[in-house]
């Protein structure tokens, strides 16, 4: 499951879009609304996202995903992640690439996912750190590199990432890719547990198992 991480509320978001009219054609979304049968609310979500609106585009990859007030439709969800990080909406770039690495609605590719989460990186969402650190990790289409895999997890927890700093926290305390440190571990460790309420808001990060 994917949550919304860092994003405004909706109420925000269409409110800022109700003052705007469009002449433009929406026939195919409204063919999806009729066909759907979704709310009014998801309705205006359809019609924002079709004017090119980023964080709509989102918040409907986020409903097809998890299946809110809509049938779940990872093809869908899809569609709707790849329009909002076309429009530079990293939390859009993140989410793609975990359905690229799950293979839901897509033919699993570790590449592709790891393209999104660099975008999204990029973009300066430290979910999409975190999940390109975990690649680096794991040696996911990539090779395997500890060295790398910090290099975005640290970039992760100083955007106050939860579970880059967990993750960092991990290799400190393995040795994996830096000097053994416990001290730093537990540094590392205590930053997450400061941040972890307001930042830890996804599910789609693996957090690295510990070692004693």
């Amino acid at each position: 499951m994917k949550f919304i991480k860092s994003a405004l509320p909706l109420f925000l978001v269409l409110g800022a879009i109700a003052g705007c009219s469009s002449t433009s054609s929406v026939s195919v979304n409204e063919d999806t609304v009729k066909n759907e049968e979704v709310s009014p609310f998801t309705a205006r979500l359809i019609q924002a996202c079709d004017s090119n609106y980023a964080k709509p585009c989102f918040y409907l990859g986020v409903k097809y995903d998890n299946g809110e007030g809509v049938k779940q439709d990872y093809s869908k969800a899809t569609a709707y992640y790849e329009k909002a990080c076309n429009l530079n909406l990293a939390e859009g770039c993140r989410n793609l690439g975990v359905l690229y690495r799950d293979g839901q609605g897509v033919k699993q590719n570790y590449r592709k996912a790891n393209a999104y989460y660099e975008k999204a990186c990029s973009l300066n969402d430290g979910g999409g750190c975190a999940n390109l650190g975990n690649a680096y990790s794991d040696g996911k289409g990539v090779k395997q590199d500890y060295t790398k895999a910090n290099t975005y997890y640290e970039k992760a927890c100083n955007m106050n990432d939860a579970v880059g700093c967990l993750n960092l926290g991990v290799s400190y305390n393995n040795g994996e890719g830096v000097k053994q440190n416990k001290t730093t571990a537990k540094w590392y460790f205590g930053k997450a547990c400061v941040t972890i309420h307001s930042r830890f808001k996804t599910a789609n990060f693996r957090i690295r198992r510990y070692t004693a």
